[in-house]
């Protein structure tokens, strides 16, 4: 049975994303020009959060998927997104 919590959690987080990767590429803008950072560093910085984005949109739309269709396989693939995502947003908000 299909869950109308994870939904719309799910629906939410959407909107989430996409502030928080907007959020974190002005972020980088001010580590760029604001602060002394290695142009280097914050190549590959920026190379994985454009990374990290592309997992936590493919996140959301496994689970949305795995959620409509009951099905259990994408939402294994939801779950294990969810355990990449979270190391993620540990390396993101630490650093």
């Amino acid at each position: 049975m299909s869950s109308i919590t994870l939904a719309t959690i799910l629906y939410l987080d959407n909107f989430y994303g996409w502030f928080y990767f907007i959020a974190e590429l002005f972020i980088f803008i001010y580590k760029g020009y604001g602060l002394y950072y290695p142009p280097e560093i914050i190549g590959l910085e920026v190379a994985g959060l454009i990374l990290f984005w592309i997992t936590f949109m493919g996140r959301i739309e496994t689970g949305i998927m795995g959620n409509k269709t009951e099905n259990s396989g994408p939402l294994s693939y939801f779950v294990i997104l969810c355990l990449i995502g979270g190391f993620g947003y540990a390396y993101f908000m630490s650093l």
